[in-house]
């Protein structure tokens, strides 16, 4: 099951999967502190998409792309689950959208998912991808997708830059969606100073689910970095499942 595209971050003896899509710039180790706090008795799953953290893969600069190549890594562990969850935060919602209609069409049903810091597909998105480094940068930051401290090390951060560009142009091209509405339920994450992603904002996926609720959290756009402990515990009353101990 672990391999260079799936990172287990908790392992239980149930056949429960929660699995952890991540946001732009981001992969497995990103979720491990929130992983950390959720007490539900699941096993916890993290994306390492290509040529972020340690997956050595080329970049691939296309949702569906994207989704194809999860569907297939994802299929073997889905198909024998009792039960599995997706959660995905900002660009992994929508990778996590479109995971779900494809499973959907292929008859495998979540028994939810969770969708969080993310406008529908059909929401008009500022182009940032082609800034130059230094705006495309700053606005990386004013969205808290950077450390300050971060920003001291230029070798590192010429390092980011292209996987982030390569994120973020992957969500500002994405045109090839669906309209098919989810059967699953949906629960919408939001943060209340999110500059794009406020909690008004999201409420257009109710057109996209047959089953949408939404819920907000402090913080801006990484609230599910900086509220680690508000998200995990909403997680903990969604999975439903007790706590050990």
């Amino acid at each position: 099951m672990v391999n260079q595209l799936l990172k287990l971050l908790k392992r239980t003896t149930t056949k429960r999967y929660l699995i952890l899509v991540p946001f732009a710039g981001g992969y497995s180790a990103s979720f491990r502190p929130l992983s950390q706090l959720i007490q539900s008795d699941w096993n916890i799953l993290a994306i390492e998409p290509p040529g972020h953290g340690a997956n050595r893969e080329p970049l691939i600069e296309s949702i569906e792309e994207l989704v194809d190549l999860y569907l297939e890594q994802l299929l073997p562990v889905l198909s024998n689950a009792d039960s599995f969850v997706l959660f995905g935060h900002s660009m992994g919602g929508l990778v996590v959208h479109n995971l779900t209609q494809r499973l959907e069409a292929a008859g495998l049903f979540p028994e939810q998912v969770i969708i969080s810091g993310i406008t529908p597909p059909d929401a008009k998105r500022e182009p940032v991808v082609e800034r130059n480094d230094e705006d495309f940068l700053e606005y990386v930051v004013s969205l808290g997708g950077i450390p300050d401290e971060l920003l001291k090390y230029k070798e590192l951060i010429e390092l980011f830059l292209p996987v982030l560009r390569n994120d973020f142009r992957a969500v500002e091209s994405y045109d090839t969606y669906k309209r098919t509405t989810l059967q699953t339920p949906v629960h919408v994450f939001s943060g209340e100073e999110d500059p794009r992603a406020y909690p008004e904002a999201v409420r257009g996926w109710s057109e996209w689910a047959e089953q949408a609720t939404f819920y907000e959290f402090q913080g801006g756009h990484m609230f599910v970095l900086s509220e680690a402990q508000a998200v995990a515990e909403q997680l903990d009353q969604l999975l439903g499942v007790k706590a050990k101990g």
